[in-house]
C-alpha cells in the first residue's frame, strides 16, 4: 500500500512536532553542561558532552526545519571541535567566545 503525498506530509509534520516537543530537554542538557563549565573551565568531560550535543542538534534540527537552531549549534560545534580533538579544555580567552556562541544557541531555541 502506497502512502499519499498528504499522508506523507502529515507524518513529517507529526515527526517535526515530536522533535519540537523534546527541545526543552535538549535545552536542559545544554544548561546543565553550561553550569558545569561555568564552575570549572577545565571540565573536559562536560566540553566533550557539549560537543556531542551540539553535533546532534546541528544535524537533527536541520532535518526538521529548525534552520536557526541548526546554524547556531553548528557554530558552537565547530568552535569546540578543535579543542575536543586536541583534548584541550577551555581557557579564559576561549571561554568568552564559547559563552557568546552558547548564548546565541540558547536564544535560537525560542525562535
Amino acid at each position: 500500500m502506497q502512502m499519499s503525498d498528504k499522508e506523507f506530509l502529515e507524518q513529517i509534520e507529526e515527526l517535526k512536532q515530536s522533535y519540537a516537543a523534546h527541545l526543552p530537554e535538549k535545552m536542559q542538557q545544554l544548561q546543565s553542561l553550561e553550569k558545569s563549565l561555568d564552575e570549572n573551565l577545565t571540565n573536559f568531560e562536560a566540553l566533550k558532552e557539549l560537543y556531542q550535543l551540539t553535533h546532534k542538534l546541528a544535524g537533527s534540527s536541520a532535518s526538521f526545519g529548525f534552520t536557526e537552531l541548526s546554524e547556531r549549534a553548528y557554530e558552537l560545534e565547530m568552535f569546540i571541535k578543535p579543542l575536543v580533538k586536541k583534548s584541550e579544555a577551555l581557557d579564559k580567552n576561549s571561554f568568552e567566545v564559547y559563552k557568546t556562541l552558547l548564548n546565541s544557541l540558547k536564544k535560537s531555541f525560542s525562535e
